[in-house]
């Protein structure tokens, strides 16, 4: 009967994700799915368990759970300090960009009992507008920072939100908090350069040869590491430009692009 209603559209699915991603978000105006182009990997998994998605550009991994593996893995890695969100989509709404797959991501043998919900599409953006709701978790035992404050109004100006204390609670979706959302001040969205195209932009410039600014070696050293992945797999055009850019500058892999981005920019990981 789910996957009935998955196919009508008419199921709640959820996409968690943290505040590095979810201040990108804010700046490219919506969600950007990720480029099947670039992953051989996704594209096989896509092809063999539903051959009619071929030809698709981009997915978006969901889960039709609130609580699921890809939750507690964010809750370990980001949970301790940073935000975590979870945006949540109607079937209905989804529909309008592709079809929705129940994908067993991780094989016939594993034990989870959980199947990833992937939307497959021609369109790499889904925006604000389109969201349902976003839960919001606050970090574990701290006080929220001036910067997470001004974030989590940032998105209650475009998306309807709940905010969560309590990880079980997150869990479950019942028992948010009042949270004061009148917060003095904007988070800062990285001034001139626009979402993670702007990042792409700086680094098909440097990977083509090109001399880089001060400005724009400082926007590399904010983006870090995981936002620069995140980047490299954005389902942009720019982005789709950006991996053809690495491949013909002979970059090998993840860590060989990390590791001439460290010397170039002369400082630590």
């Amino acid at each position: 009967m789910k996957i009935i209603k998955l196919l009508e559209g008419s199921e709640l699915l959820y996409h968690v994700t943290s505040q590095d991603s979810m201040l990108g978000m804010l700046r490219t105006g919506g969600i950007q799915l990720a480029d099947l182009r670039y992953s051989a990997w996704e594209r096989g998994v896509m092809d063999n368990s539903h051959p009619s998605s071929s030809g698709k550009l981009y997915f978006l991994s969901m889960s039709r759970n609130r609580a699921n593996e890809f939750s507690d893995g964010m809750l370990t890695a980001v949970g301790k300090q940073g935000l975590v969100f979870r945006i949540c989509f109607s079937g209905r709404t989804l529909s309008k960009y592709g079809k929705v797959h129940p994908i067993n991501y991780y094989g016939a043998n594993d034990n989870r009992g959980e199947m990833e919900d992937r939307l497959v599409s021609d369109i790499n953006l889904i925006p604000f507008s389109d969201f349902d709701y976003v839960d919001v978790l606050l970090p574990r035992g701290l006080s929220t920072t001036d910067y997470q404050r001004k974030l989590i109004k940032a998105v209650s100006e475009r998306v309807r939100c709940r905010v969560f204390d309590n990880h079980k609670k997150f869990f479950s979706g019942r028992g948010d908090i009042e949270f004061d959302f009148d917060v003095e001040g904007e988070v800062n969205l990285g001034g001139n350069l626009f979402g993670d195209d702007g990042v792409a932009e700086i680094m098909i410039k440097y990977f083509e040869g090109g001399e880089l600014t001060d400005d724009e070696k400082d926007e590399l050293r904010r983006s870090k590491l995981f936002n620069i992945l995140n980047t490299v797999n954005t389902g942009s055009e720019v982005g789709h430009r950006l991996r053809l850019v690495l491949r013909k500058a002979g970059v090998k892999d993840v860590k060989d692009m990390e590791d001439r981005l460290v010397k170039m920019l002369g400082g630590g990981k």
